[in-house]
């Protein structure tokens, strides 16, 4: 009879639901943030629209900004403030994967990216 009892406490050790919950971790590791990166050593402006609507951003040097996990339709327009030849670069990042990127160089130079998610 005891053997009985030992073997259900086996049973009880070796349930599977202690591996459910990586399952589910990994699951939404997997869906990651999408975050647009704008790098700059100058000032710029600009606008970042999602699903959430429009915002106004603007800064001096590198700024980056989080629209969570699925954003839908992305839209960004950034603008260099002065006029020099200082590089402007902007990517739509997910993880550390480059969905979208573009940069210039022209003085009073934009970017425009559109991307769906």
């Amino acid at each position: 009879m005891s053997g009985c009892i030992d073997t259900n406490n086996t049973t009880e050790n070796t349930s599977q639901s202690p591996s459910t919950p990586p399952a589910s971790t990994n699951n939404s590791s997997f869906a990651s943030d999408i975050v647009v990166k704008i790098n700059y050593q100058g000032s710029w402006n600009g606008t970042i629209s999602d699903n959430t609507g429009n915002r106004t951003v603007s800064g001096v040097a590198n700024n980056n900004y989080n629209l969570g996990p699925n954003p839908g339709n992305v839209t960004v327009i950034v603008q260099k403030a002065g006029n020099n030849r200082l590089l402007l670069r902007v990517q739509i990042l997910q993880g550390s994967n480059v969905i979208e990127s573009q940069s210039t160089a022209v003085p009073r130079g934009n970017i425009l990216i559109n991307h769906q998610f």
